[in-house]
């Protein structure tokens, strides 16, 4: 099958590698373009004092000489700030000392004067709520180390030197910064030559962040800069093919999410980790001068020292203009005005909550499928999967092939209950079967999970759209969130499907585009080299059989299939478009369409992928070192290859899957609050009443995620927000064991299921803060233990007189009945 991928990728490229319809941008060639601005800093005490480093955008400095350690902060961003002395306690004999900056803080290395090195490691970093430097003494090296180096990332601190009679092996440790624990010894480094001046970095080559080590020079007859690295999958260090130019090493730093910039005399590097690819700097300060560098999430920062004092340069990224031009922009608004007529074209024909919710059944099979597709394509994965592919490779193509699988179980055992108990609210269900407290339960849990999610849909795609086209965020945000309440609102779940419809087609349409472009601007030499490379053959790399629980491995993707289920069974986003056809048999074919497309659309994105990385390869001087967010690697080709017009279409595809998300939640919530509250326990009800609140619902509930995507936004509440949305998220895979009990089993009832429900809520906890498995692994978690414990209890709890056996597939009329998996039994009896 390796060869029928490659074989696959290969054609589709060939295919569209003639095309070049379209005019290509000037070329950037393999150089990148700075620009600084001049920021003069008073220094705290005189030429005694000496800056050593930055941290959360606040620069330190430390007296210079002797035993008394004093240290000094201040802002960058206050202009009038003052240098403030540091209150801390560092004990005053603390001796030779040696800072090394770096993500995480500024460690500093004590001299150990008995053996000749350094092994009393301390941090020193900025706390954003206190607003106040923090020193921590951290556990000490297991060995002196000579110069040591140090580089921290995502809460660990490595730490890399010689030990003094270990010839030309460096050593390696690891240590976690969140928590108390000891240095873990990793892989050495050993070397032919002694290699000086060493820099030490950790940063992401894709999917797991690597340990990457620079060398100034080598101590042989040539003297040449060296670059190694270690990746987590295969923990031996691999050597980094240098420039011939790049040579005396003196400087580095971590910037964006996949570069290293380091300078060396007169020149200035980027070394992009997964393209393994050079770019020279311009525009870098006077080779004339020590500079120092540091960075934030946005900035670079470099200093150095006169008599006046210290001065500071920040670079606040890349100089290159912007790819938006006023014909993409009319575009946009033709697609936004056309969606609105969409919805204003719908609302003329509704006349009660059937229409409103389930579009009087008059929803053609074809239709509902391509909503569903869209639906669960939201405009992260249209984004996120391309750049998958680009950083590592093929695994991901076997997430839509599980939908096969559960087309067949869902149609054959889950299908008919939905249709043939004609149901508004999949949770009405639940009321039949068990009672209105798991109906109640069944709603709320639902409900709560998709106004977590709205938010995080709305925040995310915004945030990269702005990055890379400069948007504000906040009008991103808006716009999706306005035009998506309104045309829900108007024309109800016809408006949503039909705008879906839409939607599908501008976001196949726009990948399809997209890779036209990218495919034009790949050399067909580039493209043979690469099916023939083993680099070509690992970003092609579709399987995993490693029995790894931790990572998506095949065996964590096949497993999590079953867990998919709760698409079609406990999600009332996906089973309202099926139950809007006009019958059993159309509900099924909308099923099998969004299945079976989802395969050639899911490859469309990793193909695409594929060639962003063969086009980055060839052109790195076009990538932003700059860029903090993975997913941005497809907006960011959009607003600079693409022709006018092309770009507008495309970026219009990435808001088509964001509203996409939106209107779905929209629409779902507020069928669920009508139908499962207020009809269920208002008084005075009235078709025209529960009409005019579903609309009222439908604009209230799109302010509410509108609004929560902007308070987020610049805001540490987004951390919050994964959380809580982490949290609920545990009780999603329970709330389809709830489901699988109610269908497949008799013997359930609802105390037993209930507490199966609850108690798969606390295993999910204790797994997603316990333990490392894969967080696709969660949901199928929450489900067996839901069913599992469910089933156990309620041979042990009583049976409540609500709860009806009735409402399973063994007493279904024959048209629907399947053969059971627990095995048949037709007297009544108990499985």
């Amino acid at each position: 099958m390796q060869t029928i991928l490659r074989f696959t990728v290969a054609l589709i490229l060939w295919a569209v590698l003639p095309l070049k319809a379209f005019p290509e941008n000037p070329p950037q060639g393999l150089e990148l373009q700075l620009q600084w601005e001049e920021y003069d800093l008073v220094s705290p005490v005189g030429s005694g004092a000496e800056m050593i480093g930055l941290h959360q955008g606040v620069v330190f400095a430390m007296s210079a000489g002797g035993k008394d350690l004093e240290l000094y902060f201040r802002e960058v961003d206050q202009e009038t700030g003052r240098w403030k002395k540091a209150d801390l306690s560092v004990e005053s004999a603390f001796g030779e000392i040696k800072p090394v900056p770096t993500p995480e803080g500024i460690v500093f290395f004590q001299k150990n004067e008995q053996f000749g090195g350094y092994d009393r490691p301390g941090l020193l970093y900025w706390d954003k709520d206190s607003r106040l430097p923090v020193w921590r003494e951290l556990e000490p090296l297991p060995v002196p180390l000579i110069n040591p180096v140090a580089s921290a990332a995502e809460g660990r601190l490595i730490v890399g030197g010689k030990e003094l009679r270990a010839g030309n092996k460096i050593l390696f440790y690891q240590l976690p910064l969140q928590a108390v624990g000891k240095w873990l010894e990793l892989p050495p480094l050993k070397t032919s030559v002694d290699l000086l001046n060493l820099r030490l970095f950790i940063q992401s080559e894709g999917e797991n962040d690597a340990v990457f080590l620079f060398a100034g020079k080598q101590n042989d007859n040539a003297g040449k800069s060296a670059g190694f690295y270690l990746s987590p999958l295969k923990p031996e260090w691999k050597k980094i093919n240098m420039p011939s130019y790049l040579s005396g090493i003196n400087g580095g730093i971590v910037l964006g999410n996949v570069h290293i910039l380091l300078t060396a005399g007169e020149q200035a590097m980027a070394y992009h980790t997964i393209t393994k690819t050079w770019v020279k700097v311009n525009g870098f300060l006077s080779p004339d001068l020590s500079c120092q560098l540091a960075t934030d999430q946005t900035n670079l920062y470099a200093w150095e020292f006169d008599r006046s004092g210290y001065r500071l340069y920040i670079s606040h990224g890349v100089s290159r203009p912007s790819g938006i031009r006023p014909l993409d922009y009319l575009v946009l608004v033709v697609y936004f005005l056309l969606l609105l007529g969409v919805g204003y074209l719908f609302s003329k024909g509704l006349k009660n909550t059937d229409d409103y919710f389930r579009g009087g059944k008059r929803i053609p099979w074809w239709a509902a499928g391509l909503s569903i597709l869209v639906t669960k394509l939201s405009a992260i994965t249209f984004m996120s999967l391309p750049a998958k592919a680009y950083a590592t490779n093929w695994l991901y193509f076997w997430i839509p092939v599980g939908n096969i699988v559960l087309a067949i179980i869902v149609i054959k055992y889950v299908l008919p209950f939905f249709c043939r108990l004609d149901i508004t609210s999949t949770y009405e269900y639940l009321e039949k079967r068990f009672n209105t407290t798991t109906r109640v339960i069944g709603s709320i849990t639902y409900m709560l999970f998709e106004l977590v999610r709205m938010g995080v849909l709305l925040l995310l795609p915004a945030i990269v759209i702005a990055v890379v086209t400069g948007f504000d965020i906040y009008l991103c945000i808006i716009l999706i969130g306005v035009v998506a309440t309104v045309y829900t609102m108007m024309g109800g779940i016809e408006a949503v499907i039909w705008t879906d419809v839409l939607q599908a087609i501008i976001l196949i349409a726009g990948a399809i585009i997209a890779l036209i472009v990218v495919g034009s601007k790949i050399e067909l030499e580039n493209l043979n080299t690469f099916l023939q490379s083993p680099l070509g053959q690992e970003k092609l790399k579709y399987t995993d059989f490693s029995i790894d629980l931790t990572k998506a491995t095949f065996l964590v993707i096949a497993l999590s299939w079953i867990g998919k289920i709760q698409d079609y069974v406990s999600n009332q986003t996906v089973v309202q478009r099926f139950i809007s056809t006009k019958d059993e048999k159309s509900a099924a074919r909308s099923i099998w369409a969004a299945s079976l497309l989802g395969i050639p659309v899911i490859t469309l994105f990793l193909v695409l992928g594929t060639a962003l990385f063969l086009f980055y390869e060839a052109n790195p001087g076009r990538l932003d070192p700059f860029m903090e967010q993975p997913d941005a690697l497809l907006p960011l080709f959009i607003v600079n290859e693409m022709p006018a017009g092309v770009a507008g279409l495309v970026l219009a595809a990435i808001f088509a899957a964001a509203m996409s998300s939106l209107d779905s939640s929209l629409n779902s919530m507020s069928t669920v609050i009508v139908t499962d509250f207020y009809k269920k326990f208002g008084t005075g009800i009235s078709e025209a009443k529960s009409l005019r609140l579903a609309k009222v619902l439908t604009v209230f509930l799109g302010i509410f995620g509108t609004g929560s995507a902007l308070f987020m936004v610049g805001t540490e509440i987004s951390s919050l927000y994964d959380q809580l949305f982490s949290v609920i998220g545990l009780f999603g895979g329970g709330l389809t064991g709830v489901f699988i009990l109610g269908i497949f089993t008799r013997r359930a009832n609802t105390a037993g299921t209930l507490t199966g429900f609850f108690a798969s809520a606390v295993i999910l906890f204790g797994v997603s803060n316990y333990s490392d498995l894969h967080v696709f692994l969660y949901a199928l978690i929450g489900m067996v233990s839901c069913a599992g414990i469910g089933y156990l209890m309620s041979f042990i709890l009583p049976s409540e007189q609500h709860a009806s056996p009735a409402f399973t597939i063994y007493d279904l009329p024959a048209k629907a009945r399947s053969s059971s998996p627990e095995g048949k039994n037709k007297s009544g009896g108990s499985y």
